[in-house]
């Protein structure tokens, strides 16, 4: 058997499945002994990996005598993937035998060397024997125990080349031999997405155009599917068309959910949310209770009658939660800056703010941070922020919060943003806080809003008071009721 395996790892694995269950059978590949070199590509679904090892196999010590001939090429299936070996199990005869590794098509590829000498037996076919990978030491350069094609090499291919002299033989090598995308995989979706239902019914047939994949090459090696909220998960067909079908969906709001994953084993290398909402166009009937006739008695002007009036919505409406602070101000200023965050495993809308104002007539501005995930280090900085929307609104109170409706701020589950809030004139924005040590986070399990701390702004963007909570609610809806 071969010894010096890794800790941690397995040493042989002969089947692997998916996520969706499929079974893929795995091929044992030996380096050629003498024999000439071998090119292997690898082709998913049905070569997805190899299990390499040396000339002995997965059980025995290698032969001696190993030389030129000795050489094997696998190549990764389409441009711009690399090949990786992972080493199980690594054992030769030190400075006597060792594999070296190139980082291309051949051994005329750059060398990814151990940094030992030559080996002591001739006639060193491969580098002149030096930089051989030997004794108990795994090739690696990129993590111990897996060598991996560099950016640099355009093939994306390994070459392995194993010399040994006449006499000891030692166990040997596993590895596992598989591919990755060149570079990181990256999703982007179309876009949140509304919809109309069918009218006369609560659900609608939904067109999406599926996620950008960049770079190109992760759409070649990366299986596409998406799932609609719980619902099952739907692969996508390769390469993936214009546009992608999801009929049936119910009014509301959803999550498209797309992933790019590896067809052999299911690993997920990107993943991307949607959201959806499907509008109800069919309006809500009524009905009136039938015609009646009241006959007065004598003397009587008028009759009391009691009646019921039947309302009815065939579809379930999107429910819209509200999430409030304290109302316990005691200063004041132009603007607030505080933040949100997503603390659900559903995507959420902000459809309204409601910041507590002092009375009268404002035009009030809502901006978010473009990028960041939190107001802190931006309060200065205009270019980091995006504007909402700008209402002008009447503030009828000063101890409860102003409606400002019609926004829509996306968040995904975990997403965080900063928000500031502002009167283009005046200081009417009512907070709580005269100097440090205000820290409040507010949350329902959906929606948090964090003035941890928060700060009141000058208007636009101008001085800055810290450790100010935001008074007041938000208004928000999830596909969750």
């Amino acid at each position: 058997m071969k010894r010096h395996f890794f800790a941690g790892l397995s040493s042989v694995v002969w089947l692997v499945c998916n996520c969706a269950g499929t079974v893929y059978a795995q091929s044992n590949i030996a380096i050629p002994h003498n024999s000439g070199a071998m090119t292997l590509t690898l082709a998913p679904p049905s070569a997805c990996f190899y299990q390499f090892t040396d000339n002995g196999g997965v059980a025995g010590t290698y032969d001696a005598l190993s030389g030129a001939g000795s050489v094997i090429t696998f190549m990764p299936s389409s441009p711009g993937n690399k090949i990786i070996a992972e080493f199980t199990a690594f054992h030769t005869e030190e400075g006597f035998d060792g594999l070296f590794v190139y980082d291309g098509p051949d051994v005329d590829a750059p060398q990814i060397g151990s940094g030992a000498p030559a080996l002591l037996g001739l006639p060193n076919p491969f580098s002149n024997g030096a930089g051989g990978w030997q004794g108990n030491s795994a090739p690696y350069n990129i993590a111990p125990n897996t060598v991996r094609a560099t950016a640099s090499n355009t093939s994306g291919a390994l070459t392995f080349a194993f010399d040994s002299d006449r006499t000891i033989a030692k166990g040997g090598w596993i590895a596992l031999v598989s591919e990755v995308p060149g570079n990181v995989c990256s999703l982007q979706a179309a876009g949140p997405l509304t919809v109309s239902a069918t009218a006369g019914t609560c659900e609608a047939d939904v067109q999406t155009a599926p996620p950008a994949i960049t770079p190109g090459a992760c759409a070649q090696i990366l299986q596409l599917s998406y799932q609609l909220d719980d619902g099952p998960v739907v692969v996508v067909p390769t390469p993936a068309p214009p546009v992608v079908a999801i009929d049936g969906v119910p009014v509301g709001l959803h999550a498209i959910t797309w992933r790019l994953t590896a067809p052999c084993v299911g690993s997920l290398a990107a993943n991307t949310t949607q959201l959806l909402t499907v509008n109800d166009v069919t309006p809500p009937h009524i009905q009136a209770p039938a015609n009646v006739t009241l006959s007065l008695g004598a003397g009587q002007c008028s009759a009391k009658y009691l009646y019921t009036v039947e309302a009815a919505d065939d579809c379930n409406m999107l429910p819209e939660h509200s999430l409030e602070t304290p109302v316990d101000f005691n200063n004041g200023a132009a603007g607030i800056m505080f933040d949100v965050k997503n603390i659900h495993d559903r995507p959420l809308e902000i459809s309204a703010f409601g910041p507590v104002l002092d009375p009268g007539t404002w035009p009030v501005e809502v901006y978010v941070t473009a990028t960041a995930n939190t107001w802190q280090g931006y309060e200065d900085a205009p270019t980091a922020w995006r504007l909402l929307g700008t209402r002008k609104v009447v503030s009828d109170q000063a101890n409860a919060g102003t409606l400002l409706t019609d926004f829509s701020l996306v968040l995904q589950p975990g997403e965080s943003r900063g928000i500031y809030i502002t009167s283009a004139i005046g200081a009417p924005l009512r907070c709580t806080g005269t100097g440090a040590g205000v820290q409040r986070k507010n949350d329902d399990g959906v929606l948090e809003i964090a003035s941890t701390p928060g700060a009141s702004k000058g208007y636009p963007f101008a001085e800055t008071g810290f450790s100010r909570a935001f008074n007041g609610f938000i208004k928000y809806k999830t596909s969750d009721a």
